[in-house]
């Protein structure tokens, strides 16, 4: 496969998965409960009401009491709704910007992987898979701690290369998007074990050294104590 015949099969893919991820974007699904606690979570830090839900005027509990899905959601929502206001329509376009980086984290994990056909049909297989958009276009946390799983995935084995020149900052970047995934939602705790079994069979077969995981844990940590303060 030649590179332009590569490139312009991704293209179009892409468009096709904007083209499904942006039709009747606030109505299809419909707005829901979960997706309501979420919302409003992110709109009260976006207007300095506070992290929480609102019952009434005066009385916004923590959010900490109601919800499980983490800052690596709300936070970014919060952002959007502060620049561009308030509306389903923003916090749904978010959701699209994760659908969209999952997508492209998707296609770099497996061409690494497996090469450009590989990644192509990966890609074509997640932009025709229809609950990707089912649930990826509600306000909720699964797609974005999926994207953050597939960066871990992907810098975890672009550092593997000892030749590779960025290869601590790949370390950087996994321990840093790991950390964000396991604060997302608490079913990506099984992340915990999984991720200390990979590493002491990396340093038994001497992928990574002591500093090098002991770094990459550093950075692993840093999401989960911003969690734990903020949740």
């Amino acid at each position: 496969m030649t590179k332009k015949t590569e490139a312009f099969l991704f293209i179009a893919l892409l468009i096709l998965a904007i083209l499904f991820a942006t039709h009747q974007l606030t109505e299809s699904p419909s707005f829901w409960y979960d997706e309501g606690w979420y919302f409003q979570s992110a709109a009260n830090l976006a207007t300095h009401n506070g992290y929480g839900i609102q019952f009434s005027p005066d009385n916004i509990k923590p959010v900490s009491m109601l919800q499980t899905v983490s800052y690596p959601l709300i936070f970014p929502l919060a952002l959007g709704f502060k620049i561009f206001g308030v509306s389903v329509l923003v916090g749904r376009s978010v959701m699209v910007l994760f659908i969209m980086a999952l997508l492209a984290s998707a296609y770099a994990l497996a061409k690494h992987l497996f090469g450009p056909t590989m990644g192509l049909a990966t890609l074509a297989l997640l932009t025709t898979f229809a609950p990707l958009y089912g649930n990826g276009k509600s306000i909720l946390g699964e797609v974005p701690g999926l994207l953050y799983l597939t960066v871990f995935l992907l810098s975890l084995n672009l550092s593997t290369n000892p030749n590779n020149k960025w290869r601590s900052w790949w370390l950087v970047i996994g321990g840093l998007s790991a950390g964000l995934a396991f604060t997302t939602k608490p079913f990506f705790f099984i992340l915990a074990p999984a991720i200390l079994l990979g590493a002491f069979i990396g340093w038994r077969r001497r992928f990574f050294s002591l500093k090098e995981i002991g770094l990459t844990a550093a950075v692993f940590l840093a999401p989960v104590i911003i969690w734990y303060l903020v949740q």
